[in-house]
């Protein structure tokens, strides 16, 4: 602090009655100050306990009020001297695992956490000076004016009496009592309250985990009911295409257009069930995070290949081109082909339920800065309503039925892709579309499967 001072009052110390006199002064000059009550406590405290060092240790000593404004801000100082004996220890004392064995360490530490600024220096032999600070409140600036009033207002309280600050510090000790008492009070209500709710969290956490067991059992049970349903399905099914594809190719044109048309709508039937078996089996699988990644090398000539067998039976509309297109220097993929090409024939598919006339395209390309593959899929069709693009990837979420297609889909081939995309290290999202213009979906994949990818995985 700078030698900037607005000298207030000063009371020496030599009797016991000079400490109570010092805490009276500080008491009342902190609340001239407009210190509140706590911490006009915490001042006249920590200038008893200093005057109490002072009448102990030195004989006699002097206690300074005054107000510095070197700083950005006002400090009431008290600083406190004697010419006593001096502190040879006191650099030991002022440590926080100190302990004192004449209550001198505990005076001087205690006054200290008290005040705002504090310091203390001590001569062997000539004696000690401590020097303590309180910032005032508000930012409050001090003024002779205001030192002229302080002054006067001292003067007008009258003769320093011991009986009536011993008084007052007993009311100061009985009003924290009761402010004690009554926060004991709060505090075992609060702790009776944190205890109940933690009870009760305990509670909702084991009805929880209870619920979390059941739906675990349950969705083992659904997987359970769908494997069991799906392959029993499949056996059937599987029967009836043979027989159905046993009476075409035997026919020799004996059956009639009518009977033709029939058992192609048995051929059709059959099938949409057998994808829809096979697409409940899958989801089953990726649910249980039971779906395997078989990766191998494969070219896009080998992948298409496959591609145009599956269609050149499936594309029945004969008013649909479907079309491959890729580039040459696309290099051999190392991923799982199977669930690729499934991904493929789920769009085209889809693609082809909902455009009556036009063309598909599969186009791929390689994007090398992201050692990636990437595909699109698009389509003439009908495209997708604004409102349904945000749901089309979850479970059971069907576009609608098309006027020109009387098989409806189950609403998860778009679903199951997406999975399948992310387990192989990619994504699967709908580019564009555009109501009677036709949709975009594109999806990519690591031209190289690194193994580390897990179900949960978004890109």
């Amino acid at each position: 602090m700078k030698n900037e001072k607005l000298s207030l009052v000063s009371v020496g110390l030599k009797y016991d009655d000079d400490i109570v006199i010092a805490r009276q002064r500080a008491r009342q000059i902190a609340k001239l100050l407009d210190f509140n009550s706590i911490v006009q406590i915490q001042i006249a405290t920590a200038v008893s306990e200093i005057a109490r060092n002072v009448i102990q240790y030195a004989n006699f000593g002097r206690v300074e009020f005054y107000i510095d404004s070197s700083s950005i801000l006002d400090y009431l100082m008290i600083r406190i001297s004697d010419v006593g004996t001096g502190i040879k220890n006191i650099d030991e004392i002022l440590r926080e695992n100190y302990k004192s064995k004449t209550g001198m360490g505990i005076g001087i530490k205690g006054s200290k956490l008290l005040m705002d600024y504090f310091h203390i220096e001590s001569v062997p032999g000539e004696g000690t000076t401590v020097i303590m600070g309180k910032r005032l409140q508000k930012n409050r600036r001090i003024k002779n004016a205001d030192i002229k009033r302080i002054l006067l207002e001292l003067h007008n309280l009258g003769p320093i009496n011991a009986y009536d600050e011993i008084k007052e510090q007993n009311q100061e000790l009985i009003d924290l009592l009761n402010s004690v008492t009554k926060q004991k009070f709060e505090l075992e209500k609060l702790n009776r309250e944190l205890l109940d709710k933690e009870r009760g969290i305990q509670s909702l956490y084991k009805e929880l985990q209870e619920r979390a067991n059941q739906l675990e059992e349950l969705l083992k049970l659904k997987t359970k009911f769908i494997y069991y349903i799906t392959h029993e399905f499949k056996t059937p099914i599987s029967s009836i295409l043979y027989l159905v594809n046993l009476i075409v190719s035997d026919n020799g044109g004996k059956l009639t257009e009518e009977q033709e048309k029939q058992i192609g709508l048995i051929r059709s039937a059959a099938e949409n069930l057998l994808d829809l078996a096979n697409e409940l089996l899958d989801l089953a699988k990726s649910e249980t995070g039971n779906l395997k990644i078989e990766p191998r090398y494969f070219n896009l000539s080998e992948l298409f290949s496959s591609l145009r067998g599956i269609f050149h039976v499936l594309n029945t509309n004969r008013d649909v081109d479907l079309n491959f297109n890729f580039s040459d220097d696309i290099p051999a993929i190392y991923n799982d082909m199977d669930k690729i090409m499934q991904i493929l024939k789920n769009l085209i598919v889809n693609a082809l339920k909902f455009t009556k006339k036009g063309n598909i395209s599969v186009e791929t390309t390689m994007e090398r800065d992201k050692n990636r593959v990437v595909f699109r899929v698009i389509d003439t069709g009908i495209g997708i309503p604004e409102s349904m693009k945000s749901k089309i990837f979850n479970d059971y979420t069907q576009i609608g039925k098309s006027s020109f297609n009387s098989v409806r889909g189950t609403g998860l081939g778009l679903s199951i892709s997406k999975k399948f995309a992310i387990l192989l290290g990619g994504d699967l999202v709908l580019e564009k579309s555009e109501p009677g213009k036709g949709s975009t979906f594109v999806f990519w994949v690591p031209i190289n499967y690194n193994g580390n990818i897990t179900q949960s995985k978004r890109d």
